[in-house]
């Protein structure tokens, strides 16, 4: 099922606190493994797809997040006219 930005505005909304369950004590290590596990299977077109549609701050927290020797080859996925902006947001984050 499809959610409208409609609808998780409204559920939104509606998450407070009090009605959201607390997560497993591993939940947060757990959440980690999964994202790398899925970015670690996307070839270099899922990259290319993702880091282009995604604001420049976005796309830099995103590679920052990558081993340190897939980086650079993950910003020559950038169209060019993004890199620029992605490479100094990167160089930020890693300051």
């Amino acid at each position: 099922m499809r959610y409208t930005e409609e609808s998780i505005r409204r559920i939104s909304e509606a998450a407070t606190p009090e009605n959201l369950l607390s997560p497993p004590p591993d939940a947060l290590e757990l959440g980690r493994k999964i994202a790398t596990a899925i970015s670690d299977a996307y070839t270099d077109e899922d990259w290319r797809r993702v880091l282009n549609r995604l604001s420049p701050d976005r796309a830099a927290w995103k590679i920052s997040r990558r081993p340190s020797e897939e980086r650079h080859h993950l910003l020559l996925l950038l169209d060019p006219h993004r890199r620029t902006e992605v490479e100094r947001l990167l160089a930020a984050l890693a300051a």
